[in-house]
Order: structure tokens, then sequence, then C-alpha cells
């Protein structure tokens, strides 16, 4: 935030000015010096007073600390006493009329920071509304997700037990075969004559063949009509 002090074209000239200056150098220094550099210190000692004290009351500091802010190398104790002797400070350690040249950029200065403040609660605010709107979103698709899981769970296990029951028949599963309980081992299945390889039937021809060496085995011959085993 930028600084500012009120600055009058007539302190160039001005009574107190000069009394300060001729305080302050004593003749050390041309008179034109002199006043440049007094110039220079009181502008020095509202811009120090701006950043650090806004109310224009400096007495929370001491000489020294007010010498070094000013950039003074001279003795802070005489420096303090000429600002008071020419009417610049007030003895009660506040700077002259402080509130009248100063107050304005005071006010300006406070109005910008509420500004702040209350551009960054906005903020902070927004990001608030759009983290619980984020979370009622999140929330009512996850529900939706639930639900519909929920929906189609039934169906997914219809539909599994419907493939299950078809790769079972399929498949020629056990326990759909009937089930024998003479307790008689079940018959043995053909075998290759050549390798005992046990035989399989052909889907495509309904005959059966070695799976190892591809012989098909011979057909069974037909039996006579109305003719029983023996």
């Amino acid at each position: 935030m930028t600084v500012w002090v009120r600055s009058e074209a007539r302190l160039g000239r001005h009574p107190k000015m000069l009394a300060l200056a001729d305080l302050l150098w004593d003749a050390m220094v041309p008179a034109a010096v002199a006043e440049c550099a007094t110039i220079g210190l009181l502008h020095r000692l509202w811009w120090w007073a701006a950043e650090f004290a806004e109310d224009g009351d400096l007495s929370d500091y001491s000489d020294s600390q007010i010498a070094r802010g000013v950039g003074w190398h001279g003795d802070p104790a005489a420096l303090i006493e000429a600002l008071r002797t020419t009417g610049f400070l007030d003895h009660d350690g506040r700077l002259h009329d402080w509130d009248e040249y100063q107050g304005v950029a005071v006010r300006e200065r406070e109005s910008a920071r509420e500004r702040m403040r209350r551009r960054r609660s906005q903020v902070e605010r927004s990001e608030d509304d759009a983290a619980d709107a984020e979370a009622v979103v999140f929330g009512d698709r996850s529900a939706h997700v639930r639900r519909t899981f929920a929906e189609r769970s039934p169906n997914v296990r219809r539909t599994f037990a419907s493939t299950k029951r078809y790769d079972t028949k399929l498949r020629g599963s056990v326990n759909d075969r009937p089930v024998d309980n003479s307790g008689q081992p079940p018959p043995k299945r053909p075998t290759c004559p050549q390798d005992g390889a046990e035989l399989v039937v052909d889907l495509d021809s309904g005959g059966e063949y070695c799976p190892v060496c591809g012989e098909r085995a011979a057909p069974e011959p037909a039996r006579a009509p109305g003719r029983a085993e023996a």
C-alpha cells in the first residue's frame, strides 16, 4: 500500500522551517544548504511517522529512535528540542496539526484496509460456498451411484444365475445328470485299442474318436428290430 504525506509549497520559505534550520545547523553550512537539509529532514520525519505512528503520536519512541528514523546523525536530544521549540512537535510528543495535514491519508489507508478485509472475507465465503456445493453434488452423485447399484444388483444377480444355469446345462454339469443311487460304479467309456485313451464324442457326426491318435471307432452293428438281447 502506497504511503504518502501532504507537503505544502510554502514550507520552503516558512518562518518555522527557517528557524529550525538555524537551530540545527547554527551557521555550520551555507544557509541554502541548511534550508534544503531541513526540508528533507522534515519530510523524512513525516514519512517515518506515516508508517510507524499513523496518529502522529511519537511519545512511544525515544529520542534516539526518532533521530535514526529521520537520518539525523547529531545529538538526538538537540533534534527533539529544536522540533519542539519551532512548533513542529508538541510537548506531549505529537506532531503539530498532524490530523489536519495527514488525517485524510490516514482515513484513506484505513478505508483501504477495510475494503481489503471485506474482499478477503467475500473470497473466503465464496470458497466455502463452493466447497459446500461440491460436497452436496458429490453427496448426490454418491447416493445416485449407491441407488443405481442397488437397483442393478438384483438384475446382475438374476443374469448371473441364468448364465450359470445355462453354462451348467451347456457343460453337462454333474448336478443336472441323473443320479445313480444303486451304488454301482458308472460304466466305463470305450477306449482306443491302439493307445488305450478314452474315446470322446464328435458333436458334428455323433461318432466317437480317439483324441490321441485320431482314429475313429467303428460304429456299433445295427440290431434287428423286435429281437431282444440274449
